[in-house]
C-alpha cells in the first residue's frame, strides 16, 4: 500500500495503522455517498462542488484504498 510517498507492508504495524485510519473514513463516505445520490437529482452542479470539497478533505491514505469506477 502506498501512503503519499511512503509505502508499507501490509500486515505491518503502519498498515494496520492507515487500515484503522479507513475505517475511520468509511462511514463518512458512505453517508456523502447518500447526501450526494439525494442532491444529484436536485442540483448536478452542488454535487459536484460537495464531491470535490469532500475528497480534498480525505486523509491522503485514503486514496489509496479508494477504486473510482471509471467516468462514462
Amino acid at each position: 500500500m502506498s501512503t503519499g510517498s511512503v509505502s508499507v507492508e501490509e500486515g505491518s504495524l503502519p498498515h494496520a495503522l492507515v487500515a484503522a485510519n479507513l475505517l475511520e473514513v468509511e462511514p463518512l463516505l458512505k453517508l456523502m455517498c447518500e447526501q450526494m445520490a439525494n442532491l444529484v437529482s436536485k442540483s448536478a452542479r452542488s454535487a459536484c462542488v460537495m464531491l470535490e470539497i469532500a475528497v480534498q478533505s480525505l486523509p491522503r491514505c485514503a486514496f489509496s484504498a479508494i477504486r473510482f469506477p471509471p467516468l462514462q
